[in-house]
């Protein structure tokens, strides 16, 4: 078996050597090995925008969420002392005024929330930018506009209702005064008369 290992040619006679550029197979593996690396690199670039987008998405579904969680829980209150009349003396005008403050407050406190909403939208709208249809840009934006509306309209009645309570309490406090005046009045006369 050595001996006709050792007795055969380097080539067979019927291959002829080509070389390596020349080589039909080499040069598609070549051109399949480039086209399969650009594909796998836009591949990679697509999924990491996908995963950025679906990032956005989740931020922009969580800050609409926790904004209409907190309107639904702010909304009740809000009304009742929105339509709540105004007391007869000043002490319960006081604390009228008091609890409409607080609220006001309140509101002033979570506006973070409707900007949170509407700066998500915008990450989201710019993350997507080129690839929504105005339709689809309308529909994520018609959530944040009814927040901002609804915590728009609360916030406005309730800081006309603090003002309109403030006008009350100031009215009040001065009939009450005068009210006062007239019966320490009313009582040195009576006084006098005795």
């Amino acid at each position: 078996m050595n001996d006709f290992r050792t007795s055969l040619p380097q080539r067979l006679p019927h291959i002829e050597p080509i070389s390596a550029q020349d080589s039909v197979v080499r040069n598609e593996v070549s051109v399949v090995s480039a086209q399969y690396r650009d594909l796998l690199n836009r591949a990679n670039a697509l999924a990491d925008r996908l995963s950025g987008v679906g990032g956005r998405q989740r931020e922009y579904g969580d800050a609409v969420d926790k904004a209409r969680r907190w309107l639904k829980e702010i909304e009740p209150r809000a009304l009742k002392v929105i339509s709540e009349p105004v007391g007869a003396d000043p002490k319960s005008v006081e604390d009228q005024l008091h609890r409409a403050k607080s609220l006001n407050n309140e509101f002033v406190a979570n506006a973070r929330l409707i900007e949170n909403a509407r700066s998500s939208l915008a990450a989201l709208l710019r993350s997507l930018e080129g690839q929504l249809t105005p339709a689809e840009a309308q529909s994520l934006e018609a959530p944040v506009a009814e927040v901002e509306d609804r915590y728009k309209q609360l916030a406005d009645a309730i800081a006309e209702k603090c003002a309109a309570l403030e006008t009350a309490l100031t009215q009040s406090q001065g009939v009450q005064d005068a009210l006062d005046g007239l019966v320490g009045w009313l009582n040195l006369s009576d006084n006098q008369l005795k």
